[in-house]
């Protein structure tokens, strides 16, 4: 099974290489345009004469396009520029697949992995034994086949859409051409104009491709995040499959989410069958049900999903753009989730909102800042001026946010970004994501005694971006291969109350039952998390040691490994009242302010791992309690 935020950033991976082809296609068509219009010089100027005599815009058309073509220097630019327009949108077409399908693997490859480790975790924490999945490698190479093939279909059906439907992008420059050349010819529009007009209008379609089988057409960024995020979806179905079927288990539960399909009947309606534990052996299961309070009912009668051929229906359990999981369910242990029950209707500015609603007022609003930004990229790569579009950015971007928080829903600020400018996927943020997701994504890490840690979300509409719950996850796996340190879970909450308000993480430590839980809390309702500038604020200043997600989380490991020797909590007090006396200056202001030996080593830590000098007494407190604990 894969989580949500491991589809998130699998299914953006791919994305910027198609925006790119999308920003190229744009501004080299205005770009053909532009200088395609410099040899209509003689045109404008018929133009303007046939409108000083009094003639209608349709006459005016009619003789200056019976003098464009005749005119061969015109006619020999248009016939070189479409030439070298669809030789070289071929050539790039080509060069787009091949990248995609080198990164296609090894989206695929990351992907089973971490679906068997999530799995491997599940069956640990059950007490199972999860044999040796043989069959992992050709699961991936088949669905590496498939999605190889489904990406290839997306160029081969991509185009800009018109009133006559979607034409396809190999004729972009002629049909571009010919609309400006209405327009300049009828006297409506000035060559500039028609260049403006131009980009503004393929920045609205957005490079689109079309589905045949459901006749609708989606931008191409769109139908790529779709496409890979259906494959891993479906790849990770199926090396659950392989476990469960070569472990002999006979019952499943499927994941739920909110905002889930509430349309049609039977298999077409997620809501109705998502969370609940289903027989795949067709046997009743009367303790089972009994002990869970719920029916169990066959999952392929219900879902249309089979375990045992790996397909169902495509749309039901795992069907296109589902983002449902079906894992293993051990009768009389596994135990059903907190109820976790999806936000009531909102009223915002008059009009009420489902939740699903808000999710696709976020939706449209997301695809309205892309194809803003979509123009400013191409005015910028022709030289025009840009200024006002990047006004609209900002305003559109501040509308997003606004209605995202009026929503009590997180701001997807990477739905909305347009990285166009190259084909070389290592230099783009949605890659370099991508890469730290496989590093360390809710795969287990041992840490101590520890197995996984695991995630309690107690604040569902979180602020925290995946981006930085990746951040977070991959400092404690880097920091648990150099120190020994125990660490049980990591929570998202809400802690509004004066003390804890203005700390964006802490480390908290809990007696539970006499045995000590170890929690590293991340506070939602820190606006670090949440305000761009106020996060610029805190991590460019100079009152904390940290300047980065990392580096505050290395703070609070770094109070973890200090109490790694505590078994108990009177230990923890013991330790504490001895080290809060030796805060020392010169580390941080905070940690000056703080007034606390412990604070003073969390900020001599990181500062250290910076590189940078500390003071010889914060040296001797470090390797007096913090080195001590290196592996």
């Amino acid at each position: 099974m894969l989580s949500d935020e491991q589809l998130d950033v699998l299914s953006g991976a791919l994305v910027p290489l198609y925006q790119h082809l999308e920003s190229w296609v744009i501004a080299d068509v205005a770009r053909r345009i532009r200088d395609t219009l410099k040899y209509t010089r003689t045109a404008e100027l018929e133009v303007k004469a046939l409108q000083a005599l009094g003639y209608s815009p349709a006459q005016i058309r009619a003789r200056v396009m019976k003098l464009l073509r005749a005119d061969k220097e015109y006619q020999k630019q248009v016939e070189e520029n479409t030439l070298q327009y669809k030789r070289e949108v071929a050539e790039l077409l080509k060069q787009i697949d091949g990248q995609a399908m080198t990164a296609e693997k090894d989206v695929m490859e990351t992907a089973a992995s971490m679906a068997w480790e999530n799995d491997l975790s599940l069956w640990d924490a059950a007490g199972a034994d999860l044999k040796e999945n043989k069959e992992l490698s050709q699961i991936t190479k088949a669905m590496q086949r498939q999605t190889q093939g489904d990406l290839q279909n997306i160029t081969r059906t991509t185009g800009f859409r018109t009133g006559a439907g979607i034409e396809p992008v190999r004729d972009t420059y002629r049909r571009e051409l010919d609309k400006a050349v209405v327009k300049l010819t009828s006297g409506a529009a000035t060559q500039r104009q028609c260049v403006q007009d131009a980009v503004r209008e393929l920045a609205q379609s957005g490079l689109r491709t079309i589905d045949y089988d459901s006749g609708r057409s989606y931008q191409i960024d769109t139908a790529v995040r779709m496409c890979v995020n259906t494959a891993a979806g479906q790849l990770a179905a199926q090396v659950s499959n392989a476990n469960i079927l070569e472990n002999d288990v006979t019952l499943v539960r499927v994941s739920e989410h909110w905002g889930a399909r509430d349309k049609g009947t039977g298999v077409q309606n997620h809501k109705e069958w998502q969370g609940k534990v289903y027989s795949i052996d067709g046997k009743q299961h009367p303790e089972e049900e009994k002990r869970i309070r719920m029916e169990i009912t066959d999952l392929q009668d219900a879902t249309g999903y089979s375990v045992q051929e790996s397909s169902g229906a495509v749309d039901g359990l795992h069907g296109v753009n589902c983002r449902h999981n079906h894992y293993a369910w051990f009768e009389g242990i596994s135990e059903l989730p907190k109820p976790d029950p999806e936000p009531g209707s909102r009223e915002i500015n008059g009009k009420t909102y489902s939740y699903y609603d808000m999710t696709q007022g976020m939706r449209r609003r997301e695809r309205e800042l892309r194809a803003l930004k979509r123009e400013r990229e191409a005015l910028d790569t022709l030289g025009e001026n840009s200024k006002d579009i990047r006004a609209k950015i900002r305003q559109k971007t501040k509308e997003y946010n606004q209605f995202c928080d009026a929503c009590g829903l997180r701001p997807k600020l990477e739905r909305t970004r347009v990285e166009g400018k190259s084909t070389d996927l290592t230099k783009t943020e949605a890659w370099k994501e991508y890469k730290n997701a496989g590093k360390s994504i809710e795969k287990p890490i041992r840490l101590g005694d520890l197995y996984n840690v695991e995630i309690n979300r107690s604040a569902r509409n979180a602020n925290i971006s995946a981006k930085d719950i990746l951040a977070v996850k991959h400092t404690i796996a880097e920091l648990s291969r150099e120190y020994q340190f125990r660490l049980d879970e990591i929570e998202i909450g809400n802690y509004t109350d004066e003390e804890h308000l203005n700390v964006p993480m802490l480390a908290r430590v809990t007696d539970n039952s006499g045995e000590l839980r170890r929690i590293l809390v991340l506070n939602n309702a820190n606006a670090m998390w949440s305000d761009s500038a106020y996060r610029k604020d805190i991590f460019d200043g100079y009152f904390f040691a940290g300047h980065s997600v990392e580096e505050f989380t290395e703070h609070e490991l770094a109070h973890f490994i200090t109490y790694e020797g505590c078994d108990t909590m009177k230990a923890c007090e013991v330790l504490d009242e001895k080290i809060k006396p030796m805060y020392t200056n010169g580390i941080s202001r905070y940690a000056w302010m703080s007034k606390d030996g412990s604070e003073t080593i969390a900020e001599a830590f990181v500062k250290k791992r910076q590189g940078r000098k500390i003071n010889d007494e914060a040296n001797r407190l470090l390797e007096l309690y913090v080195e001590v604990w290196r592996k």
